[in-house]
């Protein structure tokens, strides 16, 4: 009886797990292993949140590059802060008498004991100019106050009360803008005592008419804006509405034209006092200073120059600061 042999066949060994290719997220099945973890790698730095990254905060910094003031503007505010202690503390910074002076010391020129030189009674020019100081602007802010106040509220009429109180509040500014500044400041000195209250009334009553037509444009363009017209839609009552949301838009650009009226009241106010409708003398005004030096022009030049270099000065620092304001005041 032959027995039957069976072939005896290999049996194929069950495939490490391990070592079996594993498919990745992005890479097809049979890849090489190496393409796969590469392409993962890539994959899983592409989905690294931005936030890690590490740089520099340029836009930040641009930030705080646009709210710096520019180098014209931080002179200009340096300058204006001196004049300022001049007018709060004119004792301090200048000691001496501003209407007594020495006889022997007449005409003396500039030097490091009187930066200014002296006039012909021999009183020191910088001490003058120093104690003048607060004059000058006290006379000029009530001009300017006098303008802003009654010119805004003007405008305000204008841009809110109907077309009837926009067409007699404009026909009033054209009629002051029609008529030189400087004439109406002497019209009103004439009429009253010549001082620094008639001066600064009649310069405040020619800026009234700048006021009024900057406020009126500034009321009709914040009027169009759409949360105004929804809080008139809501039921707010004109007044709300426009102390609530019409005159904080308008402040910006008000305040910027003050500063510059500011500059134009001092020259205006200085070239009145100039021609003897300022302060009496001998009190020291700015106007009053250049005036006494045009006498002695050949002999001590720096009587009327260095008060005038003064004036201009200021007039340009406010003029410098004024524009700075109405590029940030912009909405």
């Amino acid at each position: 009886m032959s027995l039957s042999t069976t072939s005896e066949q290999p049996v194929a060994e069950p495939a490490d797990a391990a070592s079996a290719p594993v498919a990745t997220a992005g890479a097809p099945v049979g890849a090489p292993q190496g393409d796969a973890t590469a392409r993962g790698s890539a994959l899983a730095g592409a989905q690294e949140p931005a936030s890690l990254a590490v740089g520099p905060p340029e836009g930040r910094l641009a930030g705080w590059r646009g709210r710096l003031p520019g180098v014209g503007t931080a002179v200009a505010l340096v300058i204006l802060f001196v004049v300022a202690l001049w007018a709060i503390a004119p004792w301090l910074l200048a000691p001496g008498n501003p209407v007594l002076g020495t006889p022997a010391d007449k005409f003396l020129a500039p030097s490091l004991a009187h930066p200014f030189g002296t006039d012909h009674l021999g009183r020191d020019v910088l001490t003058r100019v120093v104690h003048g100081t607060w004059r000058t602007l006290a006379t000029a802010g009530l001009a300017v106050g006098l303008g802003v106040v009654v010119g805004t509220l003007l405008g305000l009429l204008a841009g809110t009360g109907g077309r009837l109180a926009d067409a007699v509040t404009m026909r009033l500014a054209d009629v002051l803008l029609a008529i030189p500044a400087i004439l109406i400041a002497l019209v009103v000195v004439t009429a009253y005592q010549p001082g620094p209250v008639s001066l600064g009334i009649g310069v405040g009553l020619a800026s009234i008419a700048t006021f009024a037509r900057l406020t009126r444009t500034e009321v009709l363009r914040v009027r169009g804006l759409d949360f105004v017209e929804a809080s008139f839609l809501s039921g707010a009552s004109r007044l709300a509405v426009v102390r609530t949301h019409v005159l904080p838009h308008v402040l910006g650009p008000v305040l910027a034209l003050l500063v510059v009226e500011l500059g134009a009241a001092i020259l205006a106010i200085s070239g009145l006092g100039f021609l003897g409708f300022g302060t009496p003398p001998p009190a020291p005004e700015w106007g009053l200073l250049v005036a006494e030096g045009r006498q002695y022009l050949a002999k001590a030049w720096w009587m009327s120059t260095l008060p005038g270099a003064v004036i201009v000065t200021v007039v340009l620092s406010l003029a410098a600061c004024g524009r700075a304001l109405a590029r940030r005041g912009r909405y």
